[in-house]
């Protein structure tokens, strides 16, 4: 802020309080007098304040499931809102299937809009090619239309083919002729990936180190979308050790602004994803192309505009810096300083959180079941080396370096979290980097990552413990022989007192096929996968198979 200009006291109370939870609001007096002592942003000390572990984070139970009834409620009311089917479902030849359309759930809700599910009636002959669409509608009291978002996600559509852009099925015919307050979009079916690390949790499941990469793989490319128009490419040359540009020309990075595991939906398996589901960037309600203005008032005014965009715990640090409360802010390196770096740091904080689900501070507590996004109230400068060379600067993230993935993954992780824009990873290097660690595991493990059943979304939404379904044993043919008692074992004698007789021993119960309930143990490299071991097991209380049977050894 400069020097004569009247403060914002809200908005300056509302960094305050992002930035020091105890600190008490501040008058207009309280900031006029700041400013007029503190014009200029402190020099940095020479020992930057170090991050402290404060111990392994407690679990995090999920949200419970809303009820039945107010899932109806919601919908009825987006249905009221939403009105009949919207004609671009159906062409000029199939207006008469139009009615078969209905909404079905609940995908979404925010301040401005509900996003639902509709489905086409599965009865009707006549299936049309997609049977399934997100219908993104505004509140009715709500102002404004959704056409900014539909232009800036119909740009990045047109322009790249990307499988990592949810695809917009309004037509650009009425995207630019008409006000857009309904907008079609593809559904993904296996939801977002804060349900997906939710579900994790719940289970005490970490991810496997593929598993990530192939996350972070999409995420990157969805992000040279937004920055060049396209994905980025490899080289055939083995000696280029970066990815090939391939960018649009007269191409304006695009700011999301939004970036978070809410708004990253993943999709089914297709050609170039067969081991995990594709991961699409959504929501770009505050998307925006960036430009470099000449004029220093039009460029402070629009810096300070985009300042307020994002959700709180997904700032990046140019948002949140406290050295914006300085007359020369604009020298920081950091205050205002907005570009493809901004969403940089938005997939690290993503990235972050699925790294964090998984530590070794004790044995007990493999997980860390920590779902939170970097704590920007704990800066610290790194006293290891990162990728080999010394730390460019203050990043955060303090706990990640205890994680047990490599250095590779957890270092370009922080490289994405560095506080300073220009100090954080280049896309064209973390797409080649991602690419050789997928291939090194993969010569080193196989190609196998978490089984397609730990991704996938039950149809419930309910957390899901043992994605095998128990099945439980056959009834017996009832014209069938009476199945023969298990032969008595051979006991060695035991003396007991006269007036108390031997007890025989119990005669084991008749024996089926079917599978073992042991779940393994967090400590285990299957943690929380359940036996698939299939034998003849005993039918009791305990379905367990031979090797699990013992209750003292697997309680």
């Amino acid at each position: 802020m400069d020097i004569g200009q009247l403060p914002d006291v809200e908005v300056y109370n509302r960094w305050l309080e992002y930035n020091d939870p105890d600190a008490p609001p501040a008058t207009f007096e309280d900031i006029r007098a700041h400013y007029r002592r503190h014009p200029y942003v402190p020099i940095a000390r020479s020992s930057i304040r170090r991050g402290v572990i404060q111990g392994p984070i407690g679990p995090i139970v999920p949200p419970p499931v809303a009820s039945q009834i107010e899932e109806g409620r919601r919908l009825r009311v987006f249905l009221d809102q939403t009105g009949r089917p919207p004609a671009q479902l159906e062409t000029r030849g199939r207006s008469i299937f139009l009615w078969n359309w209905r909404g079905t759930k609940i995908i979404g809700e925010g301040n401005s809009g509900v996003v639902g599910l509709f489905e086409f009636d599965p009865l009707v002959p006549g299936q049309p090619r997609v049977k399934k669409v997100v219908i993104k509608q505004m509140h009715t009291e709500v102002a404004g239309d959704l056409n900014g978002e539909a232009i800036v996600m119909l740009n990045c559509q047109d322009a790249s083919f990307s499988d990592h852009i949810v695809k917009v099925l309004t037509s650009s015919d009425d995207i630019e002729n008409t006000v857009i307050r309904r907008l079609l979009m593809e559904y993904c079916p296996q939801g977002s990936v804060q349900g997906l690390l939710d579900r994790r949790i719940a289970r005490i499941l970490p991810f496997k180190e593929i598993t990530l990469w192939r996350i972070f793989e999409c995420l990157v490319d969805a992000l040279s979308v937004l920055e060049t128009g396209r994905e980025l490419t490899l080289s055939i040359d083995p000696n280029v050790r970066t990815a090939v540009e391939n960018k649009v020309a007269d191409w304006n990075v695009v700011l999301h602004l939004d970036i978070k595991p809410d708004n990253v939906v993943m999709g089914n398996r297709n050609r170039k994803h067969t081991e995990t589901p594709v991961c699409k960037l959504a929501d770009f309600g505050l998307a925006t192309e960036y430009i470099d203005d000449p004029d220093p008032q039009e460029a402070d005014a629009k810096n300070e505009m985009l300042r307020e965009c994002g959700s709180p715990g997904y700032f990046a640090p140019e948002q949140f810096t406290p050295r914006w409360n300085y007359e020369n802010w604009r020298e920081t390196e950091v205050a205002g300083v907005f570009g493809s770096a901004t969403n940089i740091w938005g997939i690290g904080a993503i990235m972050y959180q699925q790294v964090s689900h998984r530590t070794d501070h004790e044995p007990v507590l493999l997980c860390s079941q920590n779902a939170n996004p970097p704590n920007n109230l704990f800066p610290f400068t790194p006293e290891y080396l990162i990728n080999q060379a010394a730390a460019k600067g203050v990043t955060y993230g303090p706990d990640i370096q205890d994680q047990l993935y490599s250095d590779t993954l957890k270092h370009m992780i922080l490289e994405c979290l560095y506080e300073r824009p220009a100090n954080r990873c280049k896309l064209i290097d973390m797409k080649y980097v991602i690419n050789k660690a997928i291939d090194q595991i993969i010569d080193e493990s196989g190609p196998d990552g978490d089984d397609w059943t730990d991704l996938d979304l039950p149809e419930t939404g309910d957390p899901v413990i043992n994605p095998t379904p128990f099945l439980p044993p056959a009834p017996p043919d009832p014209l069938a022989a009476a199945p023969v008692p298990a032969p008595i074992p051979f006991l060695i004698p035991v003396p007991v007192a006269a007036a108390v007789p031997a007890a025989l021993p119990a005669v084991a119960p008749a024996a089926f096929g079917f599978l073992c309930q042991w779940i393994f143990p967090v400590d285990h490299r299957r943690a929380g996968q359940q036996c698939k071991l299939k034998r003849r097991q005993v039918i009791s209380p305990r379905i367990r198979c031979a090797v699990h049977l013992d209750p003292v050894r697997f309680p």
